[in-house]
């Protein structure tokens, strides 16, 4: 499972990096990246973050096209 931010969306409120920074950090430019997997370990707090966050850049996918 992966994770992927859409840059376009993200306001750099790095709220999902406060509730997943096993997965999310800040980039250079101050907005939030996925540094890391989506694991069993870790998916329940990713999942928080998608569902928090009020922009939606938060994507969660099997896999990506």
């Amino acid at each position: 499972m992966e994770a992927k931010i859409d840059q376009n969306k993200c306001v750099g409120c790095l709220m999902c990096v406060g509730l997943a920074e096993e997965v999310f950090r800040e980039n250079a430019e101050g907005f939030s990246e996925v540094y890391a997997p989506v694991t069993k370990d870790n998916i329940r707090y990713v999942l928080d973050a998608m569902n928090q966050c009020h922009m939606k850049a938060i994507k969660l996918s099997l896999f990506w096209e």
